[in-house]
């Protein structure tokens, strides 16, 4: 039942979506082109002479009394510069007012009280904190178990490395990779003294080690 769910919620979705991006029958490609290659080297000052920005106000030009004014006053303290600008502008950005971060600056309009403006950049911080958590569980619940699993099953197959691999010029490249293991193993578990499966390896091991941790 819930695939079959699914599998509804999905295709409404796309027979939503799908018209939305069907092409405008009035749409006429050969006259796009013809506009492409015309405005081939458009610079900013041409773009501007055809689509004139609008000019911005001096002053906000707020008429009447602004609700909730009188509480944001009292209780922030503002002071009359802030209110000058509040008046002109129709905000003010106070660095006296500022907080260390969005959950503080939101309990403390939440304790006053006083109406919140919900910003996009406090949107997308909690889309990225969110995103932040995520990554870390992945890491930490997953990608973590799953790497220190595969170094321990190849640290444990070494020596069947060197059983398979009995030639002298195969001797150095498997103490390598005792080597190579020993410290990744070691760095993962946090620790500074490695477990090498032959003992000539120690010294080496160590020596990394220590490079690694000054």
């Amino acid at each position: 039942m819930k695939r079959i769910t699914t599998t509804f919620v999905f295709i409404f979705c796309l027979l939503i979506v799908f018209p939305a991006f069907a092409q405008d029958p009035s749409f006429d490609l050969d006259a796009y082109r013809t506009y492409l290659e015309s405005h081939a080297g458009l610079d900013a000052e041409g773009l501007m002479s055809e689509h004139q920005a609008p000019l911005f106000r001096a002053a906000a030009g707020i008429q009447g009394p602004v609700a909730y004014l009188d509480s944001t006053v009292i209780k922030l303290g503002l002071t009359v510069d802030e209110r000058a600008l509040l008046q002109t502008n129709g905000f003010m950005v106070s660095e006296r007012l500022s907080e260390q971060s969005f959950i503080k600056a939101f309990a403390k309009v939440w304790h006053e009280d006083l109406p919140l403006f919900l910003s996009t950049d406090a949107v997308l911080h909690a889309l990225h904190r969110s995103y932040d958590n995520i990554l870390k569980s992945t890491e930490l619940d997953i990608l973590l178990p799953a790497l220190s699993r595969a170094l321990d099953l190849m640290h444990t197959g070494v020596r069947g490395l060197k059983a398979k691999y009995p030639q002298r010029e195969m001797a150095a490249p498997v103490r390598d990779v005792d080597v190579f293991l020993t410290v990744a193993r070691a760095l993962l578990a946090g620790e500074w003294e490695g477990k090498p499966v032959f003992a000539e390896n120690r010294a080496p091991v160590d020596d990394i080690l220590t490079l690694v941790k000054a």
